[in-house]
């Protein structure tokens, strides 16, 4: 019996015939000094970029945070391209 209980504990919604919950969206996020590297620029140009809101950006603390999708639309919108071989 006690067996039971803890398989039933461990299934998933729907197999414990629950609907099942949606994940939440998997979110790479970076630090500002990440996104720096990432972008092979100066932090205080990715600084600047959130000042003039061009890259949506969020605080923890005193800390800047920025979502990596957010990064590269900011990429692709602007036209810029990787420069690896052709």
């Amino acid at each position: 019996m006690e067996k039971n209980l803890e398989s039933n504990y461990l299934m998933s919604g729907t197999e414990a015939g629950r609907p099942a919950e949606p994940k939440p969206p998997e979110l790479t996020i970076l630090t500002l000094a990440e996104v720096a590297r990432y972008l092979r620029v100066h932090p205080s140009t990715v600084y600047r970029l959130i000042e003039q809101n061009k890259l949506p950006a969020f605080k923890v603390g005193s800390s800047w945070r920025i979502n990596l999708e957010a990064i590269n639309e900011l990429r692709f919108a602007s036209g810029v391209r990787s420069r690896g071989k052709k």
